[in-house]
């Protein structure tokens, strides 16, 4: 409110915003929460940690000091401090430290909300205003128009990959919130300078920053465009918004300095480009062993692409005799090639590959359903198709919520329990180490099996009883390969489960050659980061 009495422009923006935003919005935007929540929660206990989940454990038992600056981990440890709290009011329960990320995943959707408000995307169509007016007097507007504020919240209630991140101890749910909130405040502080929004983006950029790196696939393009915002409109804020982002980054450049995080970086640390590069190499391999996909492939991306387009001429020409939208060709086919990835996008989301390339989209998946939002309203998609695309995805959220299965560790280890007496000796993947020690009902002492020093089995072995060699089994590490001459002796003992590998030979047969690599050791296999060193040196 002015001196004069009257309101500014920001609080008369605001009366507007919340006179457009009507109690109908409100109730599906409490309902997508509902959804979210009955979707998140319940399933949190239902299944076993995996190896990443068991590191968060891991980690977030470390005294503060150690947790902040010594941790051998590729992320940053606001996270881990989150969790650690968190273990300290509700135990180390499976339920207990999927908690955090689960209120995170629960909580975007509520902050989605809000950024939909706060962009103000709210009229019908979600269409420039000058186009708005000139349809106004001649066009009828589409029936779902009128639900489109609450849509990309009630697409990310039942997305399966934010479901799937909600219900995981890992930190990627909390980068996606914060990130959320760095937009709204964003948005706000385009509006108008506010110092409490200003304090707000600053407290959520840092510590998203400081959860993980992936959240500079957010903050990068807010900077930037709200710096060139700031230039072309508002020269003399240009210099705040310089200000406030340096202010961000200077959290995370102390605590490298500190963690000496820099000098960690390896081909090991930097796993993300190296398991691309893994996977790149298997995909060309599979295609050289199958070469029918070279000549199956283009031809089914031919007929899709065929089937879109007769699809969209025709949605086309039925929107042209209903005159219900004037949107131009460009955007027509931008929206349905929006709704193409979005299908496309759904369904891969289920699949239990590629987890590292998925974890990196996480932060950006709200801002893809905002675009998915506007594609429908574009398209004037019926409120029943609607429907059922929402079903489906609910659907396929609660398959994987229930149904997909991380690695089995608890059954594994609950297998071998009977089988190993106190006097052996268990080797296990140093990556295995925290989740063996968590699931574990054994006795045993265990002893980390590191790439870096493979012979350390051959010479610490013992000459009676039987040595357990416990590995995780993946397409990118399984430590069984580099002996290869374990293949040609029976085992004792052996299981195999999905991710995981056991097998346990009598000490007496094997000779001193049999547990030395005889397989060479790639340098990124040597330098991969292990939980169980401090600062990436092993000890």
């Amino acid at each position: 409110m002015r001196g004069d009495g009257t309101a500014s422009p920001r609080a008369r923006d605001d009366t507007r915003a919340r006179s457009r935003f009507r109690p109908g919005t409100r109730r599906w935007a409490l309902l997508s929460l509902l959804v979210a929540s009955a979707l998140i929660l319940p399933a949190l206990g239902h299944k076993d940690l995996w190896i990443d989940e068991a590191d968060s454990v891991y980690f977030a038992q470390h005294a503060w000091p150690a947790l902040w600056f010594d941790l051998c981990d590729p992320h940053p440890p606001a996270y881990y401090a989150l969790l650690k709290l968190a273990m300290a009011l509700g135990g180390t329960n499976e339920f207990a430290v999927r908690l955090p990320s689960a209120l995170a995943g629960i909580l975007a959707v509520a902050v989605l909300v809000r950024l939909t408000r706060e962009l103000r995307w709210l009229e019908p169509g979600w269409v420039p205003a000058r186009a708005r007016l000139a349809q106004a007097k001649h066009v009828p507007q589409p029936t779902p128009e009128r639900t489109l504020p609450w849509l990309p919240a009630a697409l990310l209630a039942v997305s399966p990959l934010h479901v799937w991140y909600a219900q995981e101890a890992r930190m990627y749910a909390l980068v996606a919130l914060l990130g959320l909130g760095v937009a709204v405040f964003a948005v706000r502080l385009m509006r108008s300078w506010r110092a409490r929004d200003a304090a707000a983006y600053l407290a959520c950029a840092s510590a998203a920053l400081l959860a993980d790196q992936s959240a500079l696939l957010v903050l990068l393009p807010v900077a930037l465009f709200s710096i060139l915002r700031a230039r072309r409109h508002h020269p003399g804020v240009m210099g705040r918004w310089i200000a406030l982002h340096a202010a961000v980054l200077l959290p995370f450049a102390l605590w490298s300095w500190r963690a000496g995080a820099i000098t960690r970086l390896s081909p090991g640390t930097l796993y993300p480009l190296t398991m691309a590069r893994l996977t790149l190499e298997r995909w060309a391999e599979t295609i050289a062993a199958n070469r029918w996909v070279i000549g199956v492939a283009p031809g089914l991306t031919a007929v899709a692409v065929a089937a879109t387009v007769l699809w969209a001429r025709r949605a086309r020409r039925r929107q042209a005799a209903s005159r219900q939208t004037q949107a131009s060709p460009r955007s027509r086919w931008g929206a349905w090639t929006i709704m193409c990835l979005y299908g496309v996008g759904t369904l891969a989301s289920v699949l239990p590959r590629l987890y590292t390339l998925k974890r990196l989209v996480v932060s950006l998946l709200p801002y893809a359903l905002i675009a998915v939002a506007w594609a429908i309203a574009r398209l004037g998609v019926r409120r029943l198709v609607l429907g059922i695309a929402l079903v489906c995805s609910l659907t396929l959220s609660a398959f994987a919520a229930w149904s997909i299965p991380k690695d089995p560790w608890r059954a594994a280890l609950l297998a071998i329990a009977p089988y190993v007496g106190p006097a052996e000796s268990l080797w296990v993947d140093e990556l295995a180490v925290p989740i063996v020690e968590y699931y574990s009902p054994m006795g045993t002492k265990v002893r980390p099996w590191r790439a870096g020093d493979a012979t350390a089995p051959a010479t610490s072995h013992p000459a009676q009883g039987r040595l357990w060699l416990v590995a995780q089994a993946t397409r990118y590490r399984n430590l069984f390969h580099l002996y290869p001459a374990l293949d040609g002796l029976a085992p004792d003992w052996s299981g195999t489960w999905p991710g995981i590998e056991i097998r346990a030979y009598d000490a007496a047969r094997l000779g001193p050659d049999v547990l030395r690599p005889q397989t060479a050791i790639p340098d990124w296999l040597r330098g991969w980061p292990s939980p169980l060193d401090e600062a990436c040196q092993a000890p």
